[in-house]
């Protein structure tokens, strides 16, 4: 009588995230490798190496990075490194990252401030009016407001002012002496618009493209 004598079985286990358990025992499963069974016994723990606990706080480190930075497709190279020479290069990563972010973000905060800005003189487009040069007049002021021209000529007391329309909202430059007055018929009758603090030169056409010049530079600058 022949005797068959089975192949040996090396017996294996295998440790990894939980996460991933399901999808390495079907993959198993499907290729046919292994006879699958329950472990009932005690598991084994192994000692973590030496490097252990500084490896896994340089992996939280590293994953922290690369959440701030945009996907990319880049070709990869796996290298052999050591954790104090991994540790070295990632710390100049970081210092980079953190300044690039940093970059973006007042670029970012720079572009808010220029779209809010545009909006003001967008308003203000087609009045023909330099608010600056009218700023830097010593015996006059300028309030910007979106109202009824019949309401707040009703309202004010005093003729030492000038209206200038715009597309959406309108200029009246008065003699500071009368400023009391002016703002006060302004506020009854319509929204008073916030003054930048920083004016631009020219009529409101030119001051949006000085505008749009700096949102361009900003978005350069964000893009690097």
């Amino acid at each position: 009588m022949i005797k068959i004598k089975p192949a040996e079985m090396t017996k294996i286990s295998i440790t990894g995230p939980k996460s991933q358990l399901e999808t390495t025992i079907d993959t198993l499963h499907d290729l046919g490798l292994l006879h699958i069974e329950d472990y009932e016994g005690d598991l084994e723990t192994g000692e973590p190496g030496d490097e252990a606990e500084e490896l896994s706080e340089l992996l939280v480190d590293i994953r922290s990075v690369i959440s701030k930075l945009p996907e990319k497709e880049e070709k990869r190279e796996e290298v052999q490194a050591s954790v104090e020479e991994v540790q070295g290069e990632f710390e100049d990563i970081r210092n980079d990252v953190d300044r690039l972010k940093s970059g973006i973000e007042g670029s970012k905060r720079e572009i808010k401030e220029f779209e809010e800005e545009k909006d003001f003189y967008r308003s203000l487009k087609g009045s023909g009016l330099d608010i600056q040069e009218v700023r830097e007049t010593e015996s006059l002021d300028v309030a910007v407001a979106d109202f009824k021209v019949d309401g707040f000529k009703n309202e004010v007391d005093t003729d030492r002012y000038d209206i200038f329309r715009g597309s959406k909202a309108s200029a009246v430059v008065f003699e500071k002496i009368v400023s009391a007055e002016v703002n006060s018929a302004l506020q009854e009758s319509g929204n008073v618009y916030s003054i930048p603090g920083d004016l631009r030169e020219g009529v409101p056409s030119e001051a949006l493209s000085s505008i749009e010049s700096d949102i361009g530079d900003a978005e350069a600058e964000k893009e690097k």
